[in-house]
């Protein structure tokens, strides 16, 4: 048979570098965690699963994808997760039933009440509020979204009724 090839030493240093390299997103680490009710170990994964193929699940609306979060037990009655949103995309009217927090991770996020948040820095709506979150023609806008008793979407609902997302029930 054949005789394998060993790596030279500089190829397999650059390679093991790059295996322990920190993920893109990692200087969001300690926000994540915090917002997520989880460990900087924990919010660290999460952040690293975000550049993977395949990580993302389709939805909530046309232009967006999702991923979901086990967030800690203070989170427990939100509704917690990373959104992508296309650019130009709007996730539509949602009136807040808690406090809603959005950490921008990449990106412009727009609102209809005229605030432009950009990378690093955390929307914060109160309860009762009401707002449209749309991702800057730029490009795309990666989000943490946490909404403490969820969100309601006037008129989303089967029949024009409201569509209420919650912990329990935080899938459309």
């Amino acid at each position: 048979g054949m005789d394998p090839l060993r790596p030279t030493a500089e190829l397999r240093r650059r390679v093991l570098l790059s295996a322990a390299r920190e993920p893109r997103l990692a200087r969001f680490g300690a926000s994540v965690a915090d917002l997520i009710d989880r460990p900087v170990s924990d919010a660290l994964a999460y952040l690293g699963r975000l550049d993977l193929p395949g990580a993302w699940r389709s939805g909530p609306f046309e232009g967006m994808e999702r991923m979901d979060v086990d967030a800690g037990p203070a989170r427990a009655d939100s509704v917690v997760g990373f959104l992508r949103m296309w650019a130009g995309t709007t996730f539509p009217r949602h009136r807040h039933d808690g406090d809603e927090a959005i950490l921008v991770l990449q990106g412009v996020c727009l609102t209809d009440t005229g605030q432009v948040v950009r990378s690093g820095e955390v929307l914060r709506a109160a309860s009762g509020t009401t707002h449209t979150v749309r991702a800057s023609e730029a490009g795309e806008l990666w989000l943490l979204t946490v909404n403490t008793h969820g969100v309601t979407l006037p008129g989303l609902g089967p029949g024009g009724t409201d569509l209420r997302l919650t912990a329990e029930a935080p899938r459309i």
